[in-house]
């Protein structure tokens, strides 16, 4: 990793953190808060290996995972620097260590689209997916249901 993130916790004192999600119209500071909150409730994952962030809560987008600590726990997974080159079938990280790869999974960033949905009922321009809770297209009336036929 070039650089660690916060990871909170999916679900925080009993329910789902999505549902303690803040009104647009609160100050930025709240919601800077409630991150705070979640990273301090979700704990630190130094103990795992990873370096702490070196950004606060709402400075980056956190990462929402359950499954993390688990699996670094479990060996499933081992925290490796960034990168600093590649000698045939071996990568060399930033702190000297190298490993053989038979496989690398670059994640750099995506490009949000959607090829098999016609364009006029979403399209991400600019990668920018104005979504509520990122599922549900803003301009849905609440309440509407679709039947199944149509889905």
């Amino acid at each position: 990793m070039r650089r660690s993130q916060w990871v909170l916790r999916k679900m925080l004192f009993g329910r789902a953190a999505d549902q303690v999600a803040l009104p647009g119209w609160m100050p930025w500071w709240v919601t800077g808060a409630r991150l705070r909150l979640g990273a301090v409730a979700s704990g630190s994952l130094t103990r795992y290996g990873l370096p702490r962030p070196s950004h606060k809560p709402s400075q980056s987008h956190p990462v929402q995972s359950e499954q993390l600590r688990a699996r670094l726990n479990a060996g499933a997974i081992i925290p490796r620097p960034g990168i600093d080159r590649f000698d045939s079938d071996t990568v060399v990280f930033t702190d000297g260590r190298s490993t053989r790869a038979d496989l690398i999974v670059w994640a750099i960033g995506y490009r949000v689209s959607f090829p098999f949905l016609d364009t006029d009922l979403i399209r991400a321009r600019d990668n920018d997916l104005p979504l509520w809770k990122r599922t549900v297209h803003p301009d849905l009336p609440l309440g509407r249901t679709t039947p199944r036929s149509e889905i």
